[in-house]
């Protein structure tokens, strides 16, 4: 099911079940009345044979602190598959290009024009890695939002911000393309050598961690 469409048929069902002026149920946090707050990230638990089970939950923030009830989460994705899988890959990005256009809508249902903003991304470390292209949490930079390393570990007097003075930085989506590229440059070189696995593994995570990176292949979800 897609989470686009899926936003559309929520603010419909909200908008029908609770009425426009019912501040108990829809809160629009001093937005336009109309502006949809959407929470969609992926969750998972022990299930089945391979206990890979895999769903994506849609929601709105609008509905305050019901937004962490079941009731209020709905599932547009469910397999019993591995998150790096080719099913579930081919998914993100479908929903990527679906989140683009809904996002450059206004929709008008029950006589308000609607627009959707997706807010919040809940997912959890493992999953925000494969999203990003990147390593594992193991690697010697592990951190997701920033260029922090193992060796920053014990460091509690630099800071992180957009600062030149700040010795921790996001990171740059340039940068993660330039060594996604080298990267895979790396892997074909690997290709032809008699290697086991785990070695040539070792190499392409020592590679990426002397580019001060941890970005493997290019971001799933694109910029």
């Amino acid at each position: 099911m897609a989470a686009s469409g899926t936003s559309g048929n929520l603010a419909n069902f909200y908008l029908n079940t609770y009425g426009r002026k019912n501040a108990l149920i829809l809160k629009w946090f001093g937005k336009t009345e109309g502006t949809f707050l959407v929470a969609f990230g992926e969750d998972a638990a022990p299930f089945g044979k391979n206990e890979t089970d895999r769903s994506f939950l849609v929601s709105f923030l609008n509905t305050g602190k019901r937004v962490a009830s079941s009731n209020d989460n709905f599932l547009v994705f469910g397999a019993n598959c591995d998150k790096k899988s080719s099913l579930v890959k081919k998914y993100i990005q479908a929903v990527c290009k679906q989140i683009v256009d809904l996002e450059g809508k206004v929709v008008e249902i029950c006589g308000l024009h609607c627009t959707f903003h997706f807010q919040e991304m809940p997912n959890d470390m493992k999953m925000l890695a494969m999203l990003g292209g990147e390593l594992p949490n193991s690697a010697t930079f592990f951190s997701t939002f920033a260029n922090f390393s193992k060796n920053d570990s014990c460091d509690l007097k630099s800071s992180f911000g957009n600062d030149q003075s700040c010795k921790w930085k996001s990171w740059s989506f340039h940068h993660r393309v330039k060594v996604a590229k080298e990267v895979k440059d790396f892997k074909a070189s690997l290709a032809n050598k008699n290697l086991s696995e785990r070695v040539q593994r070792s190499k392409v995570t020592e590679f990426i961690a002397r580019k001060k990176s941890r970005q493997e292949t290019v971001p799933l979800v694109g910029k």
